[in-house]
């Protein structure tokens, strides 16, 4: 296997931490509503919206899946999967369209819900991340399949029909 220098001189114990840490110190720095800050993403007509994020990470993980495969593509997958990661921290910090459909006593628990899941997704995607630098395609695919049962209840879940 084929190791960054960072990773053979302080193992994933040190450097998987270090990744979660920068993720969700973006996600904290973004508010809990939509509203862009200096340095979020911008699409032509102004900040991207949760659904643009999720069709980010939609478009990424039809890609993934494609080439998760071939250890050849390890770097260029663990690149998308660290924009994914991106997508997601900042998606969880928007509300859900559908909270709109509970009683005001019942949204906060929904959006809480809603952020408990995003987190378990970003914690997904960095082992994701690791296994591909790790050169560990056979760990990779299995997180993969955590990431897209994520997905999968998830929109069941939060997504409004």
């Amino acid at each position: 296997m084929i190791r960054s220098q960072t990773a053979q001189r302080f193992g994933w114990v040190a450097i998987v931490p270090l990744v979660l840490t920068v993720a969700l110190s973006i996600s904290f720095a973004a508010s809990p509503t939509s509203q862009p800050h200096h340095g979020d993403q911008v699409s032509r007509d102004g900040p991207l919206s949760l659904e643009d994020h999720m069709e980010q990470m939609q478009s990424s993980l039809r890609e993934l899946k494609r080439q998760i495969i071939d250890p050849r593509k390890n770097m260029e997958s663990a690149n998308i999967v660290a924009e994914m990661l991106v997508h997601a921290a900042q998606a969880k910090q928007m509300r859900p369209p559908k909270e709109r459909e509970f009683a005001s006593d019942k949204r906060q628990a929904f959006v809480m819900g809603f952020r408990k899941k995003m987190n378990g997704l970003c914690a997904s995607l960095v082992q994701l991340e690791a296994s591909l630098l790790d050169d560990d395609n056979i760990q990779a695919q299995k997180h993969l399949a955590k990431v897209l049962d994520y997905r999968f209840k998830g929109h069941r879940q939060y997504k409004q029909e």
